[in-house]
């Protein structure tokens, strides 16, 4: 127990940093020249033979040299500053004839030896205190002290000074030991601080090298819009430095977008506190080609006081792919729908072809009679036509058959000209259907786009149902993309014309489809009704899922009302309905929302 209590409350005596221990020790070297210097002149002044006051300085800077020997251990050149200072302080004692204050001088070079923070050099001092007053005290007290009562009572004076001396050390270890478990506490601190560190930096590394490897970029920003993160992706993609975008407020960085988008994005995440996504933001790089990105800002925490996070990825090629995908879609319609369409421009055409054979017959027919009748013409001029002429003119005229002629001519002019208007509306709509579009929404009259549609169709439709349209004259324009608006009519054409063929199957009667459209108060509807066989309650939640589909292998892909409602619904922002009843047919009603300006087009497109 007693040893238990020594180990807590006694100075270990641990090592010190060499900086430390160096700094230290030119500080007691220096008191101890110090000494060297001032004490043998002092001594003269206090009437000391002149060679005891040079024996002195000699003997002290013997000692401060000594210390001073790189080669000796740290304890030996602590060991000679000790012996040094402690002689230094006897010499003051001798040298005033024991004056009893001058003893203090002991008292407070002690303290400094403490600065060690080593028992030899501390011990040594004591030592030397303990053996200057106890031997010389009790031999020699008028050497030591200059007090009557100290040379008749040197064992009384040396306890005193003793207790002294205790209470001296005792202090010295209390703050020796404190220093020791402060000093260690701190090392600790210290060592944990370090470790922290280089947890953290194993992370930030971990955490550069991941958002080195993944597509997106992430921008970090303050709540004040300063920049405080920018990965390398962002480096690359706005070719913009790390060290010249951390710092900057946001919009004074020189990147080549729609920033009223950008400024409006992060007040909109900041009001709404959650996560706020924009598909696609036209960007003009370094380089001078354009480039799209989506971007993702999210606020820091529960909140917008610790900033946000902008997330980001280069959307340019996926937004190519799909462009080629969804042209090749609209030719895979063609495609599909191609038979009828030569069907339906081989009608008019075949009629028109009938006719040009009819002209040229006729014309020839007429040539004849006018021949003749040029030929009778002449005779007359001449006073010599003879009745055979005139009877070979009547001849010509009732084989021609004019009458016939006057009556059919004209009718077949105005039939081969709607044919050829037939001919040039199919060819019409079929280049509306198919041309590509643009990669904004646009302000579309539906209404033509729908009548566009029903012509390419008009083979899959006009054998199973009579197609009728009653579409609002006033509709206004709508901002939509014109390919995929095209694409979802199809879909549902072809869908109706299906669901009637199920129910016509073996007969002559034909259906109903009718498409109508209105304007609501700030939408635009569209209504497809056919009477089919309508959709059964329990799979109403199904049928918009991809690859879902109720028709037999090989007649149907699922994926028509699919694409349907990705484009409406999350690339119109509109929505799409039903009312159904089996047995009955169905209604689809598809609502679009009339809004102005531009909106980016979306980034998927179904098959």
């Amino acid at each position: 127990m007693p040893r238990d209590f020594l180990d807590e409350n006694l100075p270990q005596g641990l090592p010190i940093a060499d900086d430390v221990w160096h700094s230290r020790h030119r500080f007691l070297l220096y008191l101890l020249w110090c000494h060297a210097f001032v004490i043998p002149p002092f001594a003269y002044l206090l009437n000391n033979p002149l060679a005891h006051c040079v024996a002195m300085g000699c003997s002290l800077a013997i000692c401060a040299g000594l210390a001073k020997v790189k080669v000796l251990d740290r304890n030996v050149q602590s060991l000679f500053v000790s012996f040094g200072l402690m002689s230094a302080s006897a010499w003051i004692v001798y040298a005033s004839g024991g004056y009893i204050e001058m003893h203090f001088h002991y008292f407070v070079l002690i303290p400094f030896l403490a600065l060690y923070q080593s028992w030899p050099p501390f011990l040594l001092a004591i030592g030397y205190v303990g053996l200057q007053h106890g031997l010389a005290g009790v031999f020699w007290p008028h050497y030591v002290y200059n007090h009557p009562e100290a040379w008749a009572h040197p064992w009384h004076w040396g306890i005193i000074h003793a207790g002294f001396l205790s209470l001296l050390c005792a202090g010295i270890f209390t703050l020796w030991r404190a220093h020791e478990i402060a000093t260690s506490r701190v090392d600790a601190l210290l060592c944990e601080a370090n470790r922290l560190k280089s947890q953290a930096e194993h992370s930030v590394r971990e955490k550069t090298q991941i958002l080195a490897n993944v597509d997106a970029f992430f921008i970090g920003i303050t709540a004040y819009m300063n920049v405080c993160e920018w990965t390398t992706k962002a480096e690359h993609l706005f070719g913009i430095s790390a060290e010249n975008a951390i710092g900057r407020p946001l919009q004074d960085l020189p990147i080549p977008w729609k920033w009223d988008e950008i400024v409006a994005l992060i007040s909109e995440t900041n009001d709404q506190k959650k996560t706020i996504r924009m598909e696609k933001i036209r960007l003009s790089t370094p380089d001078q080609k354009e480039k799209f990105i989506t971007l993702t800002v999210s606020p820091l925490g529960e909140d917008t006081r610790e900033g946000f996070v902008i997330m980001g990825e280069d959307i340019t090629q996926r937004l190519l792919i799909e462009h080629d995908h969804r042209q090749s879609q609209k030719l895979q319609s063609i495609g599909h729908l191609a038979a009828g369409i030569a069907h339906e421009i081989n009608t008019p055409t075949q009629f028109v072809g009938d006719n040009l054979r009819f002209f040229s017959d006729s014309f020839r027919d007429i040539t004849a009679v006018l021949g003749r009748y040029q030929s009778m013409l002449s005779s007359v001029k001449t006073g010599t036509c003879s009745p055979d002429l005139i009877a070979a003119c009547d001849e010509e005229l009732r084989r021609a058959d004019l009458d016939f002629l006057l009556e059919e001519i004209p009718k077949a002019i105005t039939q081969s000209a709607e044919g050829v208007i037939r001919v040039a509306s199919i060819v019409r709509a079929m280049k509306e259907f198919a041309h590509p579009g643009k990669d904004e929404k646009a302000c579309v009259d539906l209404n033509k786009a729908i009548e566009s549609t029903v012509t390419v169709a008009r083979n899959e439709w006009k054998y199973v149902a009579d197609l009728t349209t009653d579409l609002a004259p006033n509709l206004p324009l709508v901002p939509c993309f014109l390919g995929q608006f095209n694409q979802v009519i199809l879909n549902m054409i072809v869908n109706a014309s299906h669901a009637i063929a199920d129910v016509t199957k073996g007969t002559d009667v034909k259906g109903i489809i009718s498409i109508t459209t209105r304007s609501l108060d700030g939408w635009v509807e569209i209504r497809i009704t056919d009477s089919g066989t309508g959709i059964p309650e329990q799979i109403r939640t199904k049928i918009f899922d991809p690859f879902f589909t109720t028709k037999e292998v090989g007649k149907g892909t699922g994926q028509g009302l699919a694409i349907a409602h990705s484009v409406i619904v999350k690339k119109h922002r509109g929505t799409i309905t039903l009312e159904s009843e089996v047995g009955r047919g169905t209604t689809f009603i598809v609502r679009l929302p009339l809004g102005t300006g531009t909106a980016t087009a979306p980034t998927e497109m179904a098959a």
